[in-house]
């Protein structure tokens, strides 16, 4: 009786996690709300830009938790949200152009995406996932010459990230002490 009840609270607060809602555990106490936090932006026009800029992806598709600002290009994690995130971004080059984008996760570089091509359109992308905390602040700029390919109707370039795993979820030890 008592290990069905358990087994029962456990799933519960499982299924709640997944769902991101409070879960009653047999104690009868409240488990922490999880927090979701997600976002999608690109980019509607051209841009040239000459020196290092934040880049600004006006058209947000998604912004569940509300930590992109799109004026801004940065994203701040959300109070209550600190966890493991994923981090996309694309870019496609005008013709016979380049670009190069960095994303920096509070104002320390991390990760590029480069692409360079004479008479042709030319792309690149690039994925990181980080640890972050309240307030931290992750958003990407341009370094150098960059000509950015834009239209209203036709998003090339992105910029995209989602909390994988809220803090509160993650385990103690290291996989290497759970596989021992």
């Amino acid at each position: 009786m008592y290990r069905s009840v358990a087994c029962g609270a456990v799933l519960l607060t499982f299924i709640s996690v997944l769902w991101g809602t409070f879960s009653v555990e047999a104690t009868g106490q409240r488990a922490p709300q999880i927090q979701r936090v997600a976002f999608s932006a690109g980019r509607t026009s051209h841009l040239h830009l000459q020196n290092a800029t934040n880049i600004t992806y006006d058209r947000v598709f998604t912004n569940i938790g509300n930590g992109y600002n799109k004026t801004s290009g940065i994203f701040t994690v959300p109070e209550g949200a600190a966890g493991t995130y994923v981090f996309m971004f694309h870019g496609l080059a005008q013709r016979s152009g380049k670009f190069w984008l960095d994303l920096y996760k509070n104002s320390v570089y991390v990760i590029s995406a480069y692409a360079h091509t004479s008479h042709e359109f030319g792309s690149s992308s690039n994925v990181a996932a980080m640890e972050l905390q309240e307030g931290d602040y992750v958003h990407i700029q341009g370094r150098g010459d960059n000509l950015l390919f834009g239209k209203s109707d036709e998003v090339y370039n992105t910029f995209n990230g989602y909390l994988l795993y809220p803090a509160i979820l993650r385990p103690k030890y290291g996989m290497s002490n759970v596989l021992n």
